[in-house]
């Protein structure tokens, strides 16, 4: 489908992605008649104390079947909070002290309507939360 892309840039959008109950992981299911090029991902992951380590794997489904799935540059060691993000191209570094944890997506990934773009998190304890999840799209709409 990326034929029917438009040539002209999409516009540019942020998807703020409702916050799950403790101990679940999210996913967002794109709008019906839409097609994203998804530009970054970003959510802060609290764990509690106790556990393994934390790895959090974003991925992209096309109805029920998963297309890519993209670790965490780095694991999280329970009793913590990082912010991971994923962005396209390369991930950076990550320095010492810092709260962050970049990865990095296939440039100008696109994605149809219909398709879901989610967390899953081996060893998430019943406790652990994510918040301020955002996703930065470029956005067409059918008509």
């Amino acid at each position: 489908m990326a034929e029917q892309i438009p040539d002209q840039q999409g516009r540019l959008t942020i998807v703020n992605v409702v916050n799950p109950g403790a101990g679940n992981d999210w996913q967002e299911i794109m709008p019906m008649r839409t097609r994203w090029a998804v530009r970054s991902v970003q959510a802060l992951l609290t764990t509690v104390l106790g556990g393994a380590n934390r790895v959090p794997e974003l991925y992209f489904m096309i109805g029920a079947q998963e297309v890519l799935r993209i670790p965490a540059s780095q694991d999280l060691a329970a009793g913590g909070a990082f912010i991971f993000n994923w962005h396209e191209g390369d991930a950076g570094q990550i320095v010492a002290g810092q709260t962050g944890r970049p990865a990095s997506l296939p440039v100008r990934y696109l994605i149809n309507a219909g398709g879901a773009i989610g967390v899953e998190t081996v060893a998430l304890d019943p406790g652990d939360t994510w918040t301020g999840i955002i996703i930065i799209v470029e956005e067409w709409i059918e008509p």
